[in-house]
């Protein structure tokens, strides 16, 4: 899903949970030094059981302990990005010497947007509501007070495996929250927060992980832009 994503900001965060290794431990330095290098990503931190590698940006972040791993992104420039990039580090992890990824227990891809709303945010908290909730029944009559804000939370699952959302309408003052670095204008937009994860993986090839990250990726950016247009509409 190539292309530069336009009147919306976002952050993705690919985490993968594994049984536990305690090789990280021994080779916390050499394996700072080639995933700093192959990644290019200057910046990084050595904790007791963790790696943390950033840009000089400091808009993604690579990290590797002994019992998770993970790629993050801020506001990619176009909608591959991410993914590119987290595929690029869970091959680059499996090319280093003396580590192997254990059982995977979990992968999961959490993805939050903030898609711009070029009206106010009481013209599209009305949008909202007459889109999703049905204000005309006795469950919302009966409890006895008007609608001031509202969200919608679900649980679904796919052929891949299980995603979770949050969204409702944002002013841009509580969107700075989820995100402080980026400058937003100050009308309202929609907030969108997908996490899409599978469990139980175990030794799964590189390329397997990669297709499951790629799926998770753009069904997010698939959702969010197809659920904005419904109710912006």
């Amino acid at each position: 899903m190539p292309g530069k994503p336009l009147n919306v900001v976002s952050r993705h965060i690919l985490e993968i949970r594994f049984k536990p290794s305690t090789k990280i431990l021994d080779y916390r330095g050499a394996w700072t030094e080639y995933l700093s290098q192959e990644m290019e990503l200057p910046q990084w931190k050595i904790d007791q059981n963790r790696i943390d590698l950033t840009n000089l940006e400091n808009n993604e972040l690579a990290f590797l302990s002994y019992k998770n791993c993970g790629y993050v992104i801020e506001h990619p420039n176009s909608t591959n990005l991410f993914q590119d990039r987290a595929a690029k580090f869970l091959r680059t992890i499996q090319l280093i010497e003396d580590f192997k990824l254990p059982a995977v227990t979990r992968l999961g891809v959490r993805s939050v947007f903030y898609k711009m709303y070029p009206d106010s945010f009481e013209a599209l908290f009305r949008k909202f509501k007459q889109k999703l909730i049905n204000t005309e029944s006795e469950t919302i009559a009966a409890y006895g007070g008007n609608i001031a804000d509202v969200g919608v939370a679900l649980n679904l699952e796919s052929t891949d495996g299980k995603f979770n959302t949050n969204s409702g309408p944002m002013n841009s003052s509580q969107a700075a929250n989820y995100f402080p670095n980026i400058e937003l204008p100050l009308n309202a937009g929609y907030f969108f927060e997908i996490d899409f994860f599978k469990e139980n993986i175990g030794n799964a090839e590189t390329d397997a992980l990669c297709s499951l990250l790629k799926s998770f990726a753009e069904q997010s950016w698939g959702k969010m832009e197809t659920l904005s247009k419904t109710i912006f509409e």
